[in-house]
């Protein structure tokens, strides 16, 4: 029964109660005072008087009383507003007093927990945060390494051995001239082969080493930029069919882009292409981007050739949700198809 008289409808229960017995006594004080007045009024008229009475007596002391307990309630609501601003500004080591003669002393312990909950998930979120710092620096260094390791292994796998076969060729052009010969065509047409070959490999690494970021220009504009910069400093020729695409989040064209450039490194690298047609559009909420060359083509069923940069394009091509698609013949050249779903409120915007 205490726990029942205590809450916030026995307060009000109590102040009904209390209006109502004031009320009693001030109307019969008041009749008491004024019956005499009341004798000289026509029976049919006192009726009306003692209610007139009744009701002016009512009003005032039920406005009196339930002002005092609303003044209560307010004060304590009032604190609690306030509590509520100190906690929505991230003051949370805050704390009420807890009153809990009522309903509203419990809504304040669950506050008050409430706000223990969020301080310690805020310190849990401050330590995940600083966790991941270090985590990222970690994983930074690592895909620093990773690349030295690739760059060196390509290096070694391909640059070294032709500069190798380069100066064993050109030794011996040399020492063919020492022996007062001159060189044959064959030699000539090697060594030009093997430089020509050494470049190619060198701006294909290069090609890997650009940023991956498009430094705050569209994936049309970083496509332009990149496709420029490779028709001045090598031999290909480039066909662009680049349409005006929806917005696409960051993470997208910056994946298509680093996709792009594993694609033209390649075709750097193997392909010994003249011609590349690059394709960019959207359609139906998805996006493509295609990437077709005029070069050797090879086997797909023996890629070791070009397996680490195709894995990398397939990888990246996953972590957006897309379908890549390899097509090639020997002799003919090599199409890549990307595919990539766009979400719904981009797509809307088409």
């Amino acid at each position: 029964m205490a726990v029942k008289l205590s809450g916030i409808r026995w307060h009000t229960v109590r102040a009904y109660a209390l209006a109502a017995a004031l009320t009693a006594l001030i109307v019969v004080a008041l009749l008491q005072l004024l019956w005499p007045e009341m004798n000289r009024l026509q029976p049919v008229n006192q009726p009306l008087a003692i209610g007139i009475v009744v009701l002016i007596v009512a009003v005032v002391v039920n406005t009196v009383v339930a002002f005092r307990q609303s003044k209560r309630f307010k004060r304590r609501l009032d604190a609690l507003t306030a509590f509520a601003a100190v906690l929505a500004h991230g003051n949370l080591a805050q704390r009420l007093d807890i009153d809990d003669s009522d309903e509203l002393g419990r809504v304040v312990y669950e506050i008050n927990g409430l706000a223990q909950t969020m301080e310690s998930q805020v310190a849990s979120l401050q330590r995940l945060a600083t966790s991941n710092k270090d985590l990222a620096g970690k994983a930074h260094s690592a895909a620093i390494i990773e690349e030295r390791q690739r760059l060196a292994r390509d290096l070694h796998d391909a640059v070294s051995q032709r500069l190798f076969a380069l100066t064993m060729l050109a030794d011996a052009a040399s020492e063919t001239l020492q022996q007062g010969q001159v060189p044959t065509e064959a030699q000539i047409y090697d060594i030009a082969e093997l430089a020509a070959g050494v470049q190619q490999e060198m701006r294909s690494l290069l090609l890997h080493l650009r940023p991956v970021q498009l430094d705050e220009e569209s994936l049309t504009k970083g496509i332009e930029s990149l496709v420029e910069e490779l028709a001045q400093r090598t031999g290909l020729t480039f066909e662009l069919h680049l349409q005006s695409l929806p917005v696409v989040t960051s993470g997208v064209e910056n994946h298509l882009f680093r996709i792009l450039q594993e694609a033209l490194a390649n075709i750097l690298r193997h392909a010994a292409a003249t011609h590349v047609q690059l394709q960019l559009y959207s359609r139906e909420g998805e996006l493509f981007l295609q990437i077709s060359d005029n070069g050797r083509g090879f086997d797909l069923r023996q890629q070791k050739r070009a397996a680490y940069g195709l894995q990398t394009m397939q990888e990246r091509c996953d972590e957006i949700g897309g379908r890549l698609n390899i097509t090639s013949r020997e002799a003919v050249g090599t199409r890549v198809d990307v595919r990539v779903p766009l979400q719904e409120e981009v797509a809307s915007n088409e």
